[in-house]
Formats: C-alpha cells, structure tokens, sequence
C-alpha cells in the first residue's frame, strides 16, 4: 500500500491503529513504509512534532544505505518538513538534499530549490543558497517567479557582502522588469555599502519614485556620504565558502 494510510481511519480508532504499528514495528518485518505509516496516524493524533521525527528517525535507521526509492524519499521530504517546524533547519536541509538525490534534480520545481535555499541561508549555509537559487530561478515557469528568486538572491548577496553579485543579479531582474522597485533598491544598497553615493542616491531615489516604503531612510542615510569618496575595497566580491553540506522573501 501507498498514500496517507491515515486518512481512512476514523480518529476513534487512531489509538488502537497505532498500537497495531507499534507492534508490527517491533518485528523483523517493518519497513520504512511501515515507519512512515504510524508517523502518518501520529499526525492525525496532533502529537508533538519531535514524537513525529522520532518516528520518521525510525523508518530511515532501517532503510537501505543509500537511500533509494520512493517510500524512502516520501519519508525525508516529510521529516524535512518537521524538521523544519522545529527549527533544525540544517537538519532540513540535508534532508532535501537526500530526497533530491534519490527523486534526480531534473525532476524537482523552482519550489523545491527556492525552499532549499531559504533553509539553507537561514542555517548559514551560503554558498548552497545561492546555488539554489540559481536552480529556482534557471526552473521558473514565468516572470514573476523569476523576478522573486532574483530579489532573494541578490538580498541574500547583500547579507555576504557580495556586492557586485547583488548589483548583477538584480540587474537581471530589472531587464525583465524595469519596475522592479526592489531592485533598484537593492542596487542602491550595493552602491552606497561600498561609498558610491552617486549611484546609490541614483537607484535609491528611482526606487522611491516607484512607491519603495524604505528608500526614503536609505536615501536619507547614504546622503551622508562623502561626495565623491571612492568605493570601499572592503567589501566582499568573492563567493562565500561553502560550510556545511551541499544541502520568498519578501525583506
């Protein structure tokens, strides 16, 4: 059998389900699956989210080393997903990363990597959030997506430093949209971070013209710079090291 299990059980027989998974999971004839199933009824239960990992930490202790097939991958995308709720975010994403290689990367959405790589830059695993980023935005079915995965990306090269990566990667979403508010702003940013305030007042002030909330603060902000300083050489403009393993905004 396949699917949510659960779902065709009356909640007065929850218990006694689960009583009867506990039982056949003391055997030598429980399987992921089986796993999977009495973390399904623990769901349905509203138990605690770590009751429900520890389940899920079940099924995949006696899967098959590598991971492979589909019963494997549906219990790592949904341990993920608790993991995520629970804060273990790194957790999360090597989770992600186990389901993508047994599901193949040609078969996953721009949602899949975009959520990576909200994870991922929430654990500090930078260099893994830009990549899938990369991937969401390479995978977009429309513009709109596109512009929202390059506004993440480029805000999350803002938080690394990693300036002209920030100024590129909003350019490109400003020569789809050329009233993306956001990246005039991000653009902006960029400039007056390494004291260009030319072109920060430039981008920011077009940003303001287009409705931006926050612009006025920036501009009033990177006003104070020195005129004609000449940009910082402190800024980062390399990539990030990656830490960790491989594993929409809206700021």
């Amino acid at each position: 059998a396949s699917g949510d299990w659960s779902s065709d059980v009356c909640s007065s027989d929850l218990e006694q389900a689960l009583e009867k998974f506990k039982a056949y999971n003391a055997t030598a004839a429980a399987s992921p699956q089986s796993h999977y199933f009495a973390a399904q009824v623990l769901m349905r239960m509203k138990v605690a989210d770590s009751l429900i990992v520890a389940e899920l930490d079940k099924a995949l202790e006696i899967a098959e080393k590598p991971y492979k097939g589909g019963d494997v991958a549906a219990v790592l995308e949904l341990r993920a997903y608790y993991n995520e709720k629970l804060g273990n975010v790194r957790a999360a994403v090597l989770d992600y990363n186990d389901y993508e290689q047994i599901v193949g990367s040609n078969r996953l959405s721009a949602q899949f990597y975009a959520l990576r790589a909200l994870l991922a830059e929430k654990a500090r695993i930078y260099q893994v959030a830009i990549d899938d980023f990369n991937s969401a935005i390479a995978r977009a079915t429309n513009s709109e997506e596109r512009e929202d995965y390059r506004i993440n990306r480029a805000l999350l090269c803002l938080r690394v430093r990693l300036w002209d990566d920030a100024i590129a990667t909003a350019q490109q979403a400003l020569a789809e949209n050329p009233q993306a508010a956001d990246a005039y702003k991000i653009i902006g940013v960029a400039y007056g971070e390494q004291q260009d305030r030319a072109r920060a007042l430039e981008y920011l002030t077009k940003a303001q013209q287009l409705g931006d909330e926050n612009a006025t603060t920036l501009l009033q902000k990177y006003s104070a710079l020195p005129a004609n300083r000449k940009a910082s050489a402190t800024g980062r403009t390399t990539a990030p090291a990656k830490r960790g393993s491989a594993a929409a905004r809206k700021r």
